[in-house]
C-alpha cells in the first residue's frame, strides 16, 4: 500500500485588533472604517495578513470615492452618497501556507434629503378653477419627511412659485384652488426633510389643467395729467396676461364733463395705455371710468377726474419776507397766488448765498448747507403752503431766495428778496501760538476761520498757582502778555472769541517759561 505525508502546519487564530464600527452620517461628509488584525504571536510561523471588504454581501468595487488605505489600516469614504449606505464586511485572510480568515462587519447609513415624489398626477380637470393633485411618496433617505412642497407654473409665466407649503408629510394628495380664469397651469412637488430639499418631480403637463373663460376681475388704474391750455392725457396700467381671464380683450374708457356737458366711450387694443383727450379746454373738470372687458363680458371700473390744462401763473408770489431768523435759519412767508380761473399746485423755492457779510472767503459754519451761486438748494412746497422755514444755514451770512408758482402749464414768474442770518457762537480758534520767557508768556493769534460773525472781542487766562487770571479784549487784539510768571514752570493757557451772539469754543494751550537751557512750548 502505497502512503501519502500530509504535512500540516499551523499558524494560530487571527485576532481583530480595530474592528469597523456603525457609522451613522449626513450625504456628502467623509468617513473612515477602521480594520485591523494580527496573528498568533505564539506561532512559529509569521504570515502576512491581507485584507477585503464586501458591501452587502458583494465584493467593493474601490474607485475614486471609496478607497483602502493599507498603511491607515482603514476604508475611506470620500464625500458619501445615499446610495452608498448598508452593510460593509471587512475580511482579514491569510492565504500562505494554508487560507485562514476572520470577518468583522459594521453598518453605514448615510442620510440625505428626499427623493423627488413621483407619479405627480391631476385627478380630473380644472374646470371648477381648482386642482386635485395626487402623487406618490418615495424614499425619505433615513431621514423622516417634514412636509411636501407644491409649485406652479402657467402658461403666462413659466417661473415656477410655491403654491402651497408645508403639506403634511402623510399626505399624498392636495386640492389647489382659486386658478385664474383661461390660463393653463403645470404642478410640481418637492420633499423636504432636516438634511435638505429634494429635486422636484417630474412636472404635469399644461393639457392637463386649463380654465375656463370668465369676465375681469380686476380694474386698471387711471390717473389723468393736464398739460397747458387744451391738453390733458389719461395714462392707466396695463392688466397682466393673466388677469385678463379670456381672449379678444379689450380696454373700455367712457369720459365726461359738465363744462359744456359732453360724454363718450372709446375702445383700445391691449397695448394701448395713453389716451389724449380732445378738445379737453382750458381748466375744464373731466372725469374718467375705465375697465378691461374680454369675450365673455366685461370687469369692474376703476375711476379717477381731473381738470384740464391750463396757463402757467402769470403772477409772482407777493408780499415775500423774512418773518422771523436765527444764525442758521430763517421763516419766509408769502402772500399766496391767486387766480380767476386755475389753480397754482405749489411753489418752487431756490436760495444760495450770495456773500458772506463783511469777512473773507473763509466765514462759514459747521454742517452747514452748501447753496452756491453756482449751486443753488431748491424746494418744492405743495400749494396749499405760503410759508416755509429753511434749516441749516451760515451763520452771518447773506441769502439770495426766490420763489415762483406753478401749475401744468409750467412756471411763473419770480418773486425774490436778499435775506441776512444773524451772527452766530465762533468757532474754535485755529492759529495760537506761543512764546515763553523767563517771568512772561507772550500769547499770539489770529482771527478764527469760522468767527460766525463780527468778532467783537477775546477773553484770554492763564492758570498761575491754581488762581486763574482773566483778560478781556477787544475785537482788534491779536496778542496778549501774561506777566509777572514763575521761571521753568508749566502753564495752561485758554482764549476764546465772541460775537454778539457770545463766547465759541475754547482754546487750551500749554507752555513753559524759559529756564537757562532753552524753552520749549505746546500748542495743543
Amino acid at each position: 500500500m502505497d502512503t501519502k505525508k500530509i504535512s500540516v502546519q499551523v499558524v494560530g487564530e487571527i485576532t481583530f485588533i480595530e474592528e469597523p464600527q456603525d457609522k451613522t452620517t449626513t450625504r456628502g461628509s467623509q468617513i473612515k472604517l477602521k480594520c485591523k488584525a494580527e496573528g498568533d504571536k505564539g506561532s512559529p510561523i509569521k504570515a502576512t495578513i491581507k485584507y477585503k471588504w464586501k458591501y452587502n454581501k458583494k465584493d467593493i468595487e474601490l474607485n475614486d470615492s471609496i478607497v483602502w488605505s493599507e498603511g491607515a489600516h482603514s476604508l475611506f469614504f470620500l464625500g458619501t452618497q445615499v446610495g452608498q449606505s448598508g452593510i460593509y464586511e471587512c475580511i482579514a485572510y491569510i492565504d500562505q501556507p494554508s487560507y485562514a480568515e476572520k470577518r468583522s462587519q459594521a453598518e453605514v447609513v448615510i442620510k440625505g434629503p428626499p427623493e423627488a415624489p413621483n407619479k405627480v398626477d391631476i385627478d380630473g380637470d380644472c374646470s371648477a378653477f381648482s386642482a386635485k393633485l395626487q402623487w406618490h411618496i418615495t424614499a425619505n433617505n433615513y431621514e423622516p419627511i417634514k412636509y411636501f412642497i407644491i409649485q406652479m407654473a402657467t402658461s403666462f409665466e413659466t417661473v415656477w412659485r410655491n403654491t402651497t407649503e408645508h403639506v403634511a408629510p402623510t399626505r399624498d394628495e392636495k386640492i389647489i384652488t382659486n386658478l385664474s380664469p383661461w390660463t393653463q397651469y403645470r404642478f410640481r412637488v418637492l420633499a423636504i426633510n432636516k438634511i435638505g430639499t429634494s429635486a422636484p418631480s417630474d412636472p404635469t403637463i399644461f393639457e392637463d389643467c386649463v380654465t375656463p373663460q370668465k369676465p375681469p376681475t380686476k380694474c386698471p388704474k387711471i390717473q389723468a395729467i393736464p398739460g397747458k391750455e387744451d391738453q390733458l392725457t389719461v395714462k392707466w396700467e396695463e392688466i397682466d396676461l393673466i388677469d385678463r381671464n379670456g381672449e379678444n380683450f379689450t380696454y373700455v374708457l367712457e369720459y365726461s364733463s359738465t363744462e359744456p356737458t359732453f360724454s363718450a366711450t372709446k375702445t383700445f387694443e391691449p397695448y394701448e395705455l395713453e389716451f389724449e383727450v380732445p378738445n379737453a379746454g382750458y381748466y375744464r373738470p373731466w372725469t374718467f371710468k375705465i375697465q378691461g372687458k374680454n369675450r365673455i363680458g366685461g370687469g369692474p371700473f376703476c375711476d379717477g377726474k381731473s381738470y384740464s390744462g391750463q396757463n402757467a401763473p402769470a403772477i409772482a408770489p407777493a408780499g415775500l419776507y423774512a418773518k422771523e431768523l436765527g444764525a442758521t435759519y430763517f421763516v419766509l412767508e408769502w402772500n399766496p397766488i391767486s387766480l380767476d380761473r386755475g389753480s397754482v399746485d405749489g411753489y418752487k423755492l431756490k436760495y444760495n448765498q450770495v456773500q458772506v457779510s463783511q469777512s473773507s472767503k473763509s466765514r462759514r459754519s459747521i454742517s452747514a448747507n452748501e447753496c452756491d451761486e453756482k449751486n443753488p438748494c431748491q424746494v418744492d412746497i405743495s400749494g396749499g403752503k405760503n410759508n416755509i422755514r429753511l434749516d441749516g444755514l451760515k451763520p452771518y451770512t447773506r441769502y439770495s431766495v426766490a420763489i415762483r408758482g406753478y401749475n401744468s402749464g409750467g412756471l411763473g414768474p419770480l418773486s425774490s428778496i436778499a435775506v441776512s442770518t444773524d451772527h452766530g457762537k465762533p468757532g474754535r480758534m485755529d492759529n495760537v501760538t506761543s512764546t515763553p520767557y523767563a517771568k512772561f508768556i507772550k500769547l499770539e493769534w489770529s482771527e478764527p476761520s469760522r468767527p460766525n460773525g463780527l468778532i467783537t472781542g477775546y477773553n484770554v487766562s492763564i492758570d498761575q498757582d491754581a488762581q486763574p487770571r482773566y483778560a478781556v479784549l477787544d475785537g482788534a487784539a491779536r496778542k496778549y502778555v501774561f506777566a509777572g510768571l514763575m521761571p521753568e514752570k508749566d502753564y495752561v493757557m485758554y482764549i476764546q472769541a465772541k460775537t454778539k451772539a457770545g463766547f465759541g469754543v475754547r482754546r487750551r494751550v500749554m507752555d513753559t517759561t524759559k529756564s537757562p537751557q532753552g524753552r520749549y512750548s505746546i500748542c495743543a
